[in-house]
């Protein structure tokens, strides 16, 4: 017996006894032949042959010369298999059998499924998009090109190409770079394709694909100059779309670009470039780069009114295929104009009597900043000098302890008149002071008051105080969630006789910011019986 000619086959060749012994020719005969995986059965049993591939039997009718050679291919067997044989004749005679055979035993031959030859990517096929490439190659099967594989297994480089196995084996799995699903194999000499999606744009793509039969081997893989010579491709990149709505705000030297983009357009925005030239004509050959910027906006300082300047915005993509979009081109001229609102207006507490106010400039042709209370009543108004900085700031002083500020909006001014109000994002309120005149008084053998000064604060402001026996751990006996205000004390405590106390004091403001901690210690004593 030999592996047979295919996967999963076994030839059996035998030598024809005769119809008495060894002697006369076999007329109306049959042969029986049994195999299975397992050496160690009942090969008398008359039953539980009909395991397909296990545990099988074979009957054949035959007319026979004695001595002859006779031979049959057993199929269907599982591959890279050992099974074990026994066979035996009978002749006219039905009851009449031979003694069985000897086991003899060999293996079944394993055929994993053929390289794939073909793999082709491509960068660029109608209907692309931006960071697709397109695979394309030709079914193999689960026996070489017979049948029907199981799985494929595409890797993916991107530093080089993938020559043979131990490249295959090197490379990254192509869900490392995209998560498109492979598709299932097809029969084999089908055309099939994958497109695969969200990769990086300009950046070269190597790909290798195997097959995988039902028992886990793989196809080989390899490169030549005809075999899979067109497996890479750069995937696609096309020009970022250009900026829209693009708009020029005329200041005193200054002038200010918005503008409007799609940035869910393009998977690989890099940065916008903007250009300028004030020479006329304008044909860009002396204009030069005046900024790189991600923002959606940019602002031009220092420059001359009554000049005309033009701009240039173009959007660029990553590399390390950079590609630009169509310029979008606009024309402005510096002028003296009323400034442009300012922006976020914000208070911040910075003593139980003042409040620092900060607010953003949006132009520099301002002479003077107004902060005004809610019905319109200036409270403060200074005068600055122009070109001013990005940042203004006023420090509001004399107010009181936990109270709020007036301040409801500002406006800025020049000589040419003012600009809208920008109010303040929120109400603001001044620190609070911490308490002060900390007493603690003996009203019985067990209970004492506690009581303070409000150093100052409004009657609304809330304290906390924590206790302690050691200095060290500290537990709550109010806090600002408890709404404790001095319109609350005395505070009864409960105390041990003849013990010393530490308490740590604070008072929050209405944005409950907390004052300084104080601290306070003390000792109770033990009461003469």
């Amino acid at each position: 017996m030999t592996p047979g000619p295919e996967a999963g086959q076994i030839t059996v060749l035998w030598q024809a006894t005769g119809d008495d012994g060894t002697s006369n020719n076999i007329t109306n005969g049959m042969y029986r032949i049994r195999y299975s995986t397992f050496s160690d059965i009942d090969w008398t049993s008359s039953t539980g042959w009909n395991l397909q591939g296990i545990r099988y039997q074979i009957e054949s009718s035959t007319n026979v010369i004695a001595g002859s050679f006779q031979t049959t291919i057993l199929t269907n067997l599982l591959e890279g298999v050992t099974y074990y044989i026994r066979i035996w004749l009978r002749d006219e005679n039905e009851e009449n059998w031979s003694e069985m055979s000897d086991v003899f035993s060999t293996y079944t031959k394993i055929e994993p499924p053929a390289p794939i030859t073909d793999l082709k990517a491509e960068g660029y096929f109608l209907g692309i998009k931006e960071g697709q490439i397109k695979l394309t190659w030709t079914a193999v099967g689960d026996n070489g090109y017979n049948g029907t594989a199981s799985q494929y297994i595409i890797k993916v480089s991107t530093v080089a190409n993938i020559q043979d196995d131990q490249d295959f084996d090197n490379a990254k799995n192509l869900n490392e770079f995209s998560n498109v699903q492979i598709p299932q194999p097809v029969p084999s000499g089908t055309l099939q394709s994958l497109l695969i999606t969200g990769l990086t744009p300009g950046v070269t793509y190597y790909f290798a694909i195997k097959a995988k039969d039902s028992l886990g081997y793989l196809s080989s893989w390899y490169r030549t100059s005809i075999v899979n010579l067109n497996n890479y491709a750069m995937a696609y990149d096309e020009p970022p779309p250009s900026v829209s709505n693009l708009l020029i705000t005329e200041l005193d030297r200054q002038l200010i670009l918005q503008w409007s983009y799609d940035f869910s357009s393009v998977n690989d925005f890099s940065h916008f470039a903007i250009y300028c030239d004030s020479t006329p004509p304008i044909l860009w050959d002396d204009g030069y780069l005046v900024a790189i910027t991600t923002n959606l906006f940019y602002n031009a300082t220092g420059l001359e009114n009554d000049i005309l300047y033009t701009f240039k915005v173009i959007a660029v993509d990553l590399g390390p295929y950079v590609l630009e979009s169509p310029p979008e081109i606009i024309s402005g001229t510096p002028k003296i104009s009323v400034p442009l609102a300012p922006q976020n207006l914000t208070g911040v507490a910075v003593s139980s009597t003042s409040i620092l106010w900060r607010w953003d400039y949006t132009s520099s042709n301002v002479n003077k900043f107004t902060l005004y209370n809610s019905k319109g009543e200036k409270l403060y108004e200074k005068e600055v000098e122009p070109p001013v900085g990005s940042e203004g700031e006023f420090l509001e002083e004399n107010l009181t302890p936990n109270t709020s500020s007036q301040v409801s909006y500002i406006v800025l001014s020049n000589q040419m008149g003012n600009s809208e109000p920008c109010y303040a994002q929120k109400e603001v309120y001044t620190l609070s002071n911490p308490p002060s005149q900390i007493t603690l008084i003996s009203v019985s053998s067990v209970s004492y008051n506690l009581t303070f000064s409000n150093n100052n604060n409004p009657s609304y402001t809330r304290y906390a105080i924590y206790m302690s026996t050691d200095g060290i751990n500290y537990y709550k006996l109010k806090d600002k969630e408890d709404n404790f205000t001095i319109n609350l004390l005395p505070l009864t405590l409960y105390l041990e006789q003849d013990c010393f106390y530490y308490f740590e004091f604070c008072s929050y403001n209405q944005e409950d910011i907390p004052s300084d901690k104080i601290n306070f210690s003390t000792g109770t004593y033990d009461e003469v019986p």
